[in-house]
C-alpha cells in the first residue's frame, strides 16, 4: 500500500510541475554563464577574500568566541 502511495505522489508532483522526468525542478532556466577570470583579476579577488577571512579570524580571537566555517 504504501508502494503505491508513492507512485501517485510521484505522479502529481511530474503533472504539476510539467516535468515528467523529475530531474529538476527548474527544468525551464538556463544556468548562467560567466566569463573567466584574468590571473590579475583571479588573484585580486582572492587577495580581497585573504583579507576579510583575516578579519573574522581577529574579530573571532577578540571576542574569545569559537566558529565554524564551512567552504563548499
Amino acid at each position: 500500500m504504501g508502494h503505491h502511495n508513492k507512485e501517485k505522489n510521484r505522479d502529481k508532483n511530474s503533472k504539476a510541475t510539467g516535468n515528467n522526468d523529475n530531474t529538476s525542478l527548474y527544468y525551464d532556466i538556463e544556468p548562467e554563464k560567466k566569463k573567466k577570470l584574468d590571473n590579475e583579476e583571479y588573484e585580486e579577488l582572492l587577495m580581497q577574500q585573504d583579507i576579510e577571512l583575516i578579519k573574522l579570524q581577529e574579530w573571532v580571537k577578540a571576542k574569545k568566541l569559537k566558529v565554524v566555517v564551512v567552504f563548499e
